[in-house]
């Protein structure tokens, strides 16, 4: 007994910093990938932290904004605040992508002055598909900017890619370079469909080229990005990728059961090249 009492206090330590309950399940304490992982002390950290420990201690910030209340010092692989504010809004990620040369990767956007139909309307500072409308004509334009969710919030208009499936590229970064990668399409009920992060339509693996890796890999590098990341976009008919946003973070499908394989190798990778975070000061 007391050497497993011992055992368990040698373990490294990982800290789970953020709450979501699907990502919990998938990730907290107890979850079934730390048993393949293994001898790691997992726990959940809430608003109050952690108590001090001797161990090793790693930690894996859920969503972007955990990472500026995680307990620290410790281990992580996480981008840094420069990274994280680059592609956190829609129109900030566009001036990035304009000012880097690759704006052709992204929709082609409109001046609400000057718009073009049929156009995606966005509000640049939701998420998950909400705040996304396709708009016909100027009549329906005029009469959405009227309404919530858009009405006296940041909006964009851009062009409608169309597609049978919307894809999403799982990564883990290390200085801006793709050291693991998993992708998968949602198929869409018609070409203009705007997917939500609330279908839980099937999904089917795909692959990714190299000429994919080196277009996710030109948006990373400038910034020396760590850490997981999703990319969300469709291909236009030429093969080529839209891409509608990068988020630096776990994608949430990583968290669905059966890609446990999945979310095992980017967390192996994640571990392995944690870096050493300071206290803040």
């Amino acid at each position: 007994m007391l050497r497993h009492l011992l055992d368990s206090l040698s373990r490294p330590q990982v800290v789970i910093r953020g709450s979501n309950p699907d990502w919990l399940r998938a990730l907290g304490p107890g979850a079934a990938v730390w048993r393949r992982l293994g001898p790691y002390s997992v726990v959940h950290a809430t608003k109050l932290g952690v108590p001090p420990t001797w161990r090793k201690r790693f930690v894996i910030p859920l969503f972007e904004h955990h990472t500026r209340t995680m307990p620290r010092p410790c281990w992580a692989l996480i981008p840094s605040p420069e990274a994280i504010h680059v592609f956190k809004e829609k129109d900030g990620f566009l001036d990035y992508a304009k000012a880097q040369g690759l704006a052709d990767y992204l929709p082609e956007h409109y001046e609400i002055a000057a718009p073009r139909f049929p156009a995606v309307l966005k509000r640049t500072n939701l998420n998950a598909g909400d705040g996304i409308v396709v708009v016909e004509s100027a009549e329906e334009l005029a009469r959405r900017l009227g309404e919530k969710p858009w009405a006296d919030n940041p909006v964009l208009l851009q062009e409608v890619i169309l597609g049978e499936a919307e894809e999403v590229a799982h990564l883990v970064c290390v200085g801006g370079r793709i050291r693991w990668w998993a992708a998968f399409a949602y198929p869409l009920e018609s070409p203009r469909e705007i997917r939500k992060v609330s279908q839980t339509s099937e999904m089917v693996r795909v692959g990714l080229g190299a000429e994919d890796i080196a277009v996710f890999e030109r948006f990373l590098l400038p910034v020396g990005f760590d850490g997981p990341a999703a990319v969300n976009y469709k291909r236009r008919a030429d093969g080529r990728v839209a891409i509608f946003e990068f988020n630096a973070r776990f994608g949430g499908s990583l968290m669905r059961p059966q890609h446990i394989d999945d979310l095992e190798a980017a967390l192996r990778v994640v571990l392995a090249e944690a870096k050493w975070q300071e206290a803040a000061r």
